[in-house]
């Protein structure tokens, strides 16, 4: 009687073990495998890097103001896009309207980030006249009666191309860049931005 309860108390161990070390390694399993086809790939959305244009109206921060070295409150100023007109030898620049930048938005708001950046895509960036689209950015405290104003976010678009890269602010690293693929980019953003 006693040796059976002995075996009943070890039966009753074992199954108790044997769940326990079941359960454990089915959740090892899982989070192995949500790792491995939903983990953090590196990627960027573009609708989440780029400014949104329903952000334009809100957006509000404070920040190093680079004409007084003191912390002042920001609030969007504009677009503007900036490209080389090879028929005048000379850059150009466009205030872009609020409409405009919503049409280029919805362009590319589906777009992701190169996974693989070649040094071959990197290179395309260096040579030409690349475009940049510019977010400013102006305080709202006025020193001598003006704002002072600096770029927020920076688009570069390979001239005559396919590639963009937007600048990504992170606190480790200051700024980086995320680089994107969209056929023709370049062709499109000017037809939008030039009506």
């Amino acid at each position: 009687m006693i040796e059976e309860d002995k075996r009943s108390k070890y039966k009753e161990i074992w199954s108790l073990l044997s769940i326990i070390g079941g359960g454990s390694a089915f959740a090892l399993f899982f989070v192995v495998f949500l790792i491995y086809f939903y983990g953090p790939s590196g990627l960027y959305e573009i609708k989440s890097t780029l400014l949104s244009p329903s952000v334009f109206s809100e957006l509000n921060y404070k920040d190093v103001n680079p004409n007084t070295g003191g912390n002042t409150s920001f609030v969007f100023d504009q677009v503007e896009y900036f490209y080389y007109n090879k028929d005048q030898g000379r850059w150009g620049k466009i205030v872009v309207s609020q409409q405009e930048y919503v049409d280029f938005f919805n362009l590319i708001k589906n777009d992701t980030s190169v996974q693989d950046v070649s040094n071959s895509i990197v290179d395309q960036f260096q040579v030409g006249h690349p475009a940049s689209l510019k977010f400013g950015v102006k305080s709202v405290e006025k020193k001598g009666g003006s704002s002072s104003k600096k770029t927020l976010q920076e688009m570069v678009l390979v001239r005559d191309g396919d590639y963009y890269k937007v600048s990504i602010h992170n606190a480790q690293n200051g700024e980086s860049w995320a680089y994107f693929y969209h056929p023709g980019i370049y062709r499109k953003a000017m037809d939008i931005f030039k009506n």
